[in-house]
């Protein structure tokens, strides 16, 4: 085992036996199901979300993205689950996924339209486990920090915005077959203790992703 797992590891099993601790302290349920209520919501919540489209057409007239991500988020939107797959099958499709995806989370501000955004993703990652490599593979390719972008995230003021986003990460950081580092996981699984309250349900909402 090297140095560098050995590391990681010391800081997952810290921080879960800081949440254990926090979770017995305040009586917290063990099992997911029990917030039900909450989850049961939120998803309700999603569902209302997605039947409500964003105006593409508007998003591209008013230069707010390009060309490429309209055409891009424009066609991928109407898709069903086997158009989806039949259309990511091409690695530049994947590529332009990944950017269209990233750039959009970082240049749209408004609520309802990030959250439609974020709620197609986890869609489309619930579909096939293996497209958060999508990511990870354009990430390298542009050589940025993937996590990043969905850590900005956390500071919306719209809590379903950070929920959906708590979902994908988890979706990421458990599927990819690339490692969180160990300095991104320390943050959000920190972030995730932060979050573990009697009145929050993000963590028992990120896991139930899964």
């Amino acid at each position: 085992m090297t140095h560098l797992t050995q590391e990681k590891d010391a800081v997952v099993r810290r921080l879960s036996d800081d949440i254990n601790q926090f979770k017995t302290s305040h009586h917290l349920p063990d099992d997911l199901e029990s917030m039900s209520d909450a989850i049961g919501h939120l998803q309700k919540q999603a569902q209302e979300v997605m039947s409500q489209k964003p105006k593409w057409q508007s998003y591209f007239q008013g230069q707010m993205i390009t060309k490429d991500d309209f055409d891009f988020i424009s066609n991928f939107d109407v898709l069903n689950a086997e158009g989806r797959t039949k259309l990511l099958s091409d690695p530049n499709t994947r590529n332009q996924c990944a950017k269209t995806f990233l750039t959009l989370m970082a240049k749209l501000f408004k609520q309802q339209t990030l959250r439609y955004l974020l709620t197609l993703m986890d869609q489309f990652l619930r579909e096939d486990k293996s497209r958060v490599e999508i990511f990870n593979t354009y990430a390298k390719m542009k050589k940025e920090q993937l996590w990043a972008y969905f850590f900005n995230m956390f500071a919306n003021q719209d809590q379903f915005v950070v929920y959906q986003t708590s979902r994908i990460l988890a979706k990421l950081a458990c599927w990819s077959v690339e490692r969180m580092p160990t300095s991104d996981l320390s943050y959000y699984l920190a972030w995730l203790k932060e979050q573990l309250k009697p009145q929050v349900s993000v963590v028992a909402f990120s896991g139930h992703c899964l």
